[in-house]
């Protein structure tokens, strides 16, 4: 996990008011030792817990930090939501019929981003309004071979990067950037992007926390010809123990979510956490 100067704080209006009723009730605390008057006096002691409180409740609820922690949920084959501090990015929604097995994606977002325009259908996700500033910063990369993109989400204490259709290597400089992100997103399945065994190279290159499989082949939905899942999770277990003089600190975990739009069995949805907040 890693901290940047991108959370942005928030005055929240609890903290405000204990400002407030704190300087008001401080001042006949500063009266009584310069007037000489029994009423002011009482006043002033009587508000002296008053104040102590009210600092305290100032000091403690002045500023609000946006949470953190991502709860992401899978769709099926390409398309993962993103929430966090009641906001929602939508990455990838496919069309409606081109996905065998697979209902169309539908719901509401305040981002959608499509890796690749021609099979994704932004026009499915309404767009919710909202006066918060989105928690993602938001960066898109373009593979070497030019076809379609990939996104790297950071919100200052967690990176996810979905590498899109990813058909080839990444350059040294992607590899660079996408190192030891918290969410791997990565396709599988192999024909149109890159197998499960070169998935499982380039997910030890990188070492991310968790991986999360992608454009793969599952029992109830997905597309003719393609990998699966547990071929991935297989692999890369396999690449792992096989890396001569094992020198990867540790092999990404990988979290394989249910499709919710599949008819599937399992979890759909996890949340990433604050390591001291335990992480899941």
């Amino acid at each position: 996990m890693h901290n940047n100067d991108m959370k942005k704080r928030e005055v929240r209006p609890l903290g405000v008011f204990a400002l407030i009723m704190a300087i008001i009730y401080s001042i006949p605390i500063v009266l009584m030792f310069f007037v000489d008057n029994p009423v002011i006096k009482i006043f002033g002691f009587a508000a002296i817990p008053i104040t102590i409180i009210s600092y305290a409740t100032a000091k403690t609820n002045f500023w609000k930090t946006p949470a953190t922690n991502i709860r992401i949920s899978y769709y099926g084959h390409m398309c993962f939501g993103l929430d966090c501090d009641e906001q929602t990015v939508i990455i990838d929604p496919y069309k409606a019929g081109s996905v065998p097995g697979l209902k169309p994606v539908k719901g509401k977002a305040n981002k959608v981003l499509l890796t690749d325009e021609d099979g994704s259908a932004a026009e499915s996700i309404r767009l919710k309004n909202s006066r918060k500033t989105l928690p993602f910063e938001i960066t898109e990369y373009i593979p070497a071979n030019g076809k379609g993109k990939m996104y790297m989400l950071d919100n200052g204490d967690h990176r996810v990067v979905h590498l899109g259709a990813l058909s080839c290597d990444l350059t040294d400089e992607q590899k660079d950037i996408f190192r030891g992100a918290d969410v791997l997103m990565i396709p599988v399945g192999g024909k149109y992007t890159i197998d499960e065994k070169e998935a499982a190279k380039l997910t030890l290159e990188l070492l991310p926390e968790y991986v999360m499989p992608m454009h793969f082949k599952a029992a109830n939905y997905g597309l003719e010809d393609i990998g699966t899942g547990a071929m991935f999770a297989s692999e890369l277990r396999k690449a792992y123990l096989e890396e001569e003089g094992n020198e990867h600190t540790h092999c990404p975990t990988t979290v394989r979510l249910a499709a919710r739009n599949g008819k599937e069995k399992g979890l759909a949805s996890v949340e990433v956490r604050n390591r001291d907040d335990k992480q899941t």
